[in-house]
């Protein structure tokens, strides 16, 4: 809150997804809302319907929002020294563009807020692995626990399961995104497999682009990425940390709105369907669209 005002009379306000969950979005906009009259406002990486979002609070602001994050910093010493990995040869972005490639220095393609439900990131990255891990968990044990994380469990430790599981939901996004173009003609160029959009934004930054597996097996920008487990006393097992913005976010602002725009579209997606089913079962979330998806459709 100590920043607020500081955004009195400023061109610009960025706000970073990587340190703010999702799901905090409306509640910032509605925070910064007194204090940016003027200001164009940056999200770095993307959300499902935050267009809509955005416009219902801040009417009179300009919004641009990045499909992924340009680069990421990991912590050398806490706010002291980071070092730069995963840095992106484009940035899809949406949105007002003017004045803001020079921010990062990065070539930027312009893409529509409707392109935002099928991002082909963490949204289809995160659950299918927790998914293949604890299909068969119904229930989590109750009482205290310890946060547990395996350092490249995530993409680095990436088998052969859970890629087929992640190619699987890439297929089922490119079939909605078939049946989008038939009803509305929108950019969506930007959804592409997930193997060709890799591949065009980190170049040489991995080894191996044959399959989903030996792609994320061989990057070396994320190599560091953990899957979060949960440690419960007087027992071996470890379970998935469902509070952890893999399922708060990633499920519920990522997969969740993919499974709703295809039930609007009448587009089967029986491995989208298992996955969300089993995480909103697993970790007793709810999700509720925030709009009225054939209004949003019509409306871009």
């Amino acid at each position: 809150y100590e920043i607020m005002p500081r955004l009195v009379g400023s061109e610009m306000c960025i706000r970073d997804r990587c340190t703010t969950p999702t799901n905090t979005y409306e509640q910032i906009f509605k925070n910064i809302k007194p204090y940016a009259s003027s200001s164009k406002i940056g999200c770095i990486y993307q959300s499902p319907f935050i267009d809509y979002t955005f416009n219902r609070i801040l009417p009179n602001n300009k919004l641009f929002c990045f499909q992924y994050v340009p680069f990421q910093a990991k912590v050398i010493e806490y706010g002291k020294s980071s070092h730069i990995v995963g840095i992106k040869k484009n940035i899809n972005v949406a949105g007002d563009l003017s004045n803001i490639e020079q921010l990062f220095g990065i070539p930027m393609n312009k893409c529509s807020f409707l392109s935002f439900i099928l991002t082909s990131s963490n949204p289809i990255l995160h659950m299918p692995r927790y998914y293949d891990m604890y299909k068969n968990l119904r229930n989590l044990p109750s009482g205290p626990y310890e946060q547990i994380k395996f350092e490249g469990s995530l993409y680095r430790d990436m088998n052969l399961s859970s890629s087929v599981i992640i190619n699987d939901i890439m297929l089922e996004i490119l079939n909605i995104k078939k049946k989008l173009l038939e009803i509305k003609p929108v950019n969506l160029d930007n959804v592409v497999h997930i193997i060709q959009r890799v591949e065009e934004q980190y170049g040489n930054q991995v080894e191996d682009y044959s399959n989903i597996k030996t792609m994320f097996n061989t990057s070396s920008m994320y190599r560091k990425s953990s899957i979060m487990f949960r440690k419960y006393p007087n027992d071996p097992m470890l379970y998935p940390d469902i509070s952890h913005r893999h399922f708060t976010d990633d499920l519920l602002h990522g997969l969740c709105p993919i499974q709703s725009l295809a039930r609007h579209l009448k587009v089967d997606t029986p491995t989208i369907n298992i996955c969300v089913e089993w995480g909103l079962n697993i970790s007793k979330l709810k999700y509720k669209a925030p709009v009225n998806i054939y209004n949003y459709i019509n409306e871009q």
